[in-house]
C-alpha cells in the first residue's frame, strides 16, 4: 500500500486485504503492464486480461506524481 497515494489507499485498502491470499495467481493471470500515455505528473499504463469468457480486457492504471515528486499509484 505504500506505492499508493493517500486517496487510493483509502479507496483500496480493503480490497486488498480481501484479495491478499489471491494476489499472486492474479498478478500471474494479467500481462506486463505496458505504457499509455506520460505527461510531466500523469502515467498511464494498462494490463490485459483474458476473461473466462475468453474475451480479452484492459485495465488503466495511473500513477501521479505525489506532493513529495515520489510516482505513486492512484486509479485502477
Amino acid at each position: 500500500m505504500t506505492f499508493f497515494n493517500a486517496s487510493a489507499q483509502t479507496r483500496y485498502g480493503r480490497v486488498f486485504d480481501a484479495l491478499l491470499s489471491s494476489l499472486p495467481s492474479i498478478a500471474t493471470s494479467v500481462s506486463a503492464p505496458q505504457r499509455g500515455d506520460l505527461t510531466g505528473s500523469v502515467g498511464e499504463y494498462f494490463v490485459t486480461r483474458q476473461g473466462t469468457d475468453g474475451v480479452s480486457r484492459l485495465f488503466l492504471i495511473y500513477f501521479v506524481r505525489d506532493v513529495d515528486g515520489v510516482w505513486r499509484l492512484d486509479t485502477m
